[in-house]
């Protein structure tokens, strides 16, 4: 649905009357107002009815006129300068003759604009939640009538919108009645939505890059026209173009901020190119060119590749946990809401899910930066919302009980635990290593296949018995869980000075390998020496990646 909005000034001009006849023939719109009519407001009926709408009305001293289809209830809400309407699927929006310019590149002429000026209603404008609405043509409202170094164009007139003229697209095409349970019900519901939020995107944006290219090269023209001719005419033809071509900058900006997903970069900064590097940067570690297989060989073929990883994660997984991030629901509950309830309730009455519900994307993301076979890569699952939702209810229901049934030594994914107190415990066993005992000390760092965290410290004595009681208990832990322990990848660390007979018995027995101190847990170091610098230079590296991304 559209809306028509015109600075018109005198409404009894037939020729330009006469425009808004025919585009309202055209695109049937279901709200149109006049800014500056130049005529008394009891003519207003009269031209209510030549345009065929519903509703008419104007402002207190008449300069804005707003007429409204049928269907549509209005509520005046606030009558003054400007008017502010209550309309049953908008909600609130304003518009008016505001008087006040919000930027400086909404003048042309005049004297310049102090922050001052504009300071009351930028403030007004974001304390109630107020956006501007697109548009087209020139992006001035207002001429002082005046020509050369008199002339002055200004935007005084606009309109502003809250978030429930969004939230109106998704509760039109959501609010349909279809023929099946709750979750076909759901599924037909968010397919017709989808399709209307396509249709929308290319129709409001089109192809960002490209309209942002052929608007650059519109700058470019209307440049070299105002520099062979500086007229007024020409500069204000180059301020509307210039106006459009930052519009779609701002699109493209939006665009790699949602890709990039970043949100610390404060706000207010424009840096289209860090967000369009990021964005790039993460893409690059995501290629995968080659991988290893099980044998050591290298693949560079896409078929096998795909075949491999096929099969790792078929051996490797059989369900994955998803986590619950619910904040697409916050605008639109009141639409969604009973229905999202339905299919919930027919999940817990016994339903079976169907795929619509239990359908997952698996993306792998790299767990270190050079990869070499698909035990290096990390697995998640993006979920339907709904899966998410079900899943968090049965969460809530055993998070009162939970507590009681996990051991106290899981210190991770538990309320009121925290994981870094593992780090400082294995920091303090470590520093004791070098102690003497018969026999020695000796630590056990397992790669879990099947783990969130991969890392499983075991401190134990390289008493051969005792070792050998460990590595019993871990094959039946295999045998049991279904997870698996890389031994390639799993390894241990004695005090340096043990003898090469106790190092090798302790190899032989465990089947794992041994390394030098320090070695990495939950991404600190692990060390029984004095501090070194060259320790923290992978976690100062992060860092720095980080800050400097």
């Amino acid at each position: 649905m559209k809306a028509f909005f015109w600075n018109i000034r005198s409404v009894n001009t037939q020729k330009a009357f006469h425009r808004v006849q025919m585009l309202h023939r055209h695109l049937k719109f279901f709200l149109i107002a006049f800014m500056e009519p130049f005529l008394d407001s009891r003519h207003i009926d009269k031209y209510k009815r030549r345009l065929g709408m519903q509703v008419a009305g104007f402002n207190c001293n008449g300069k804005i006129w707003f007429f409204v289809n049928d269907g549509i209830e209005v509520e005046v809400l606030m009558n003054s300068i400007g008017v502010t309407l209550k309309l049953t699927f908008l909600d609130k929006a304003k518009w008016g003759d505001f008087n006040v310019i919000l930027h400086e590149e909404e003048m042309i002429g005049g004297f310049p604009v102090h922050q001052t000026e504009v300071e009351d209603f930028a403030f007004c404008k974001n304390s109630c939640d107020l956006q501007d609405i697109d548009f087209r043509g020139s992006p001035f409202t207002w001429w002082n009538g005046r020509a050369v170094e008199d002339c002055i164009f200004k935007r005084l007139d606009r309109i502003l919108v809250n978030n429930q003229l969004q939230e109106w697209l998704v509760e039109q095409h959501w609010n349909t009645e279809f023929v099946g349970d709750a979750f076909i019900t759901f599924k037909l519901k968010m397919k017709k939505l989808k399709a209307a939020l396509s249709v929308w995107s290319k129709e409001t944006f089109s192809d960002i890059f490209k309209q942002l290219t052929i608007r650059e090269d519109i700058v470019k023209i209307k440049e070299q026209l105002f520099e062979e001719n500086p007229c007024e005419v020409n500069r204000m033809v180059l301020q509307q173009a210039q106006a459009e071509f930052k519009r779609y900058m701002h699109f493209e900006e939006e665009f790699w901020k949602q890709k990039a997903g970043v949100k610390w970069q404060s706000e207010g900064d424009r840096n289209t190119r860090f967000f369009h590097s990021l964005v790039n940067g993460r893409r690059k570690r995501m290629q995968l060119n080659r991988i290893q297989n099980d044998e050591g060989a290298w693949l560079e073929d896409r078929d096998q590749i795909s075949a491999v990883a096929i099969d790792f994660y078929q051996q490797q997984f059989s369900s994955e946990q998803t986590s619950s991030d619910y904040s697409i629901l916050e605008h639109v509950r009141d639409i969604i809401g009973a229905d999202v309830y339905n299919v919930v309730k027919a999940f817990f009455d016994g339903q079976t899910l169907p795929k619509s519900v239990t359908h997952t994307n698996l993306v792998l993301l790299p767990k270190k930066e050079i990869i070499n076979n698909f035990s290096d890569l990390r697995p998640i699952s993006l979920s339907n919302f709904i899966n998410k939702i079900i899943t968090k209810v049965i969460h809530d229901r055993l998070e009162s009980i939970l507590p009681s049934l996990i051991s106290q030594n899981q210190s991770d994914f538990v309320k009121g635990r925290n994981i870094i107190e593992n780090v400082l415990l294995t920091q303090a066993v470590v520093a004791d290593i070098r102690k003497r005992g018969r026999p020695a000390n000796v630590v056990i760092k397992l790669d879990m296949a099947k783990a969130y965290d991969r890392s499983l410290g075991i401190f134990a004595s390289a008493d051969q018995w005792s070792l050998q009681r460990i590595i019993k208990i871990l094959y039946e832990y295999e045998a049991v869980s279904g997870q698996k322990i890389n031994a390639h990848k799993s390894d241990f660390y004695m005090y340096k000075r043990i003898s090469n007979e106790l190092v090798n018995e302790v190899q032989q027995i465990t089947g794992f390998s041994k390394s030098e101190f320090p070695f990495t847990y939950l991404g600190c170091p692990v060390f029984h020496a004095r501090k070194q610098k060259i320790f923290y230079r992978d976690m100062i590296k992060k860092v720095r990646d980080k800050l400097q991304a």
